[in-house]
């Protein structure tokens, strides 16, 4: 039995170091982004109901990160370029204009954007609403 571990070991100690290599990303960038990659994205914190104006308060059908593979061609169809874009992006959005709203008023997601310009097909630095 300890000649079979051993024999593990070594096996993966001899396969670790191409693996780690192909993840990398070649080396040389001293833990910096590759000039052709954007920067990392992280989610936004989510907001109470009361922080929200509510001339930016939608449901939205769909809520994505914008990198995510169904948005991203959404977004150049209008012009927009994924990358640097804050928040989520939120698609099929209407407008909640009531007084007293609250998460039971939207059926779907509840978010506050920061660009809603787009007649309701996207709203791009949405941040989820906690009502």
């Amino acid at each position: 039995m300890p000649l079979k571990r051993l024999s593990l070991a070594l096996s993966l100690a001899i396969a670790l170091p191409s693996v780690t290599a192909q993840c990398g990303g070649g080396g040389g960038g001293g833990g910096s982004n590759p000039p052709n990659n954007p920067p990392p994205w992280f989610p936004p914190t989510p907001i109470w109901l009361e922080q929200c104006d509510t001339d930016q308060l939608l449901c939205c059908m769909n809520v994505q990160e914008p990198s995510h593979l169904g948005v991203t061609p959404l977004l150049a169809m209008l012009g927009v370029d994924a990358q640097g874009l804050t928040g989520y992006v939120g698609s099929n959005c209407s407008p909640i204009t009531a007084v007293g709203v609250t998460n039971g008023n939207c059926l779907s997601q509840l978010v506050c954007c920061s660009n809603d310009g787009f007649g309701g097909i996207v709203a791009l630095g949405c941040v989820p609403v906690i009502g």
